[in-house]
């Protein structure tokens, strides 16, 4: 075997192992992107968790829920009967809902939460849109996100 035959082999097993790896780093970014989703709605299942435990472990929060419910659904017009102090928790709890949206938002748009999912959540966020605006919490939300927002409270479908 001439030096000539030796460098074209090797130039074939080397462009062999090229593709082996090219085919293995593929294999190993997609099951990473498979753990990362999971990951995304276990962090997300989490924290509707806690919200949820927060309210039902909260007669008083509950109390102050309760006061806002028209049909199943909170009401703009019944933030006046709230308290000032209600008011100012009531406000901070809609902030932290709200970033968690902007947060769902986000994963959606990178393709690490799914489409049926993000559907579901904004059709129960839709309800509380108003009552973010009329608490003043929207006033710093611009560009996509606040025309996310504007779509969803219209009942535009993710």
């Amino acid at each position: 075997m001439t030096l000539t035959e030796f460098g074209a082999i090797a130039e074939m097993v080397g462009a062999a192992a090229v593709v082996a790896s090219l085919i293995y780093l593929a294999v190993q970014i997609r099951q990473n992107t498979a753990a990362t989703r999971a990951q995304i709605h276990q962090a997300r299942s989490d924290q509707a968790q806690d919200a949820l435990m927060f309210v039902a472990g909260s007669a008083e929060f509950a109390s102050l829920l309760a006061k806002l419910d028209v049909d199943g659904a909170p009401d703009p017009n019944r933030l006046e009967e709230l308290s000032n102090e209600e008011r100012i928790r009531f406000r901070f709890y809609c902030g932290a809902v709200l970033q968690r949206l902007e947060n769902m938002y986000y994963q959606y748009q990178k393709g690490f939460l799914a489409p049926a999912t993000y559907r579901r959540a904004t059709k129960t966020f839709g309800r509380v849109i108003p009552i973010w605006e009329r608490l003043g919490i929207l006033d710093v939300q611009e560009g996509e996100f606040r025309t996310e927002l504007d779509r969803i409270k219209d009942g535009g479908v993710g």
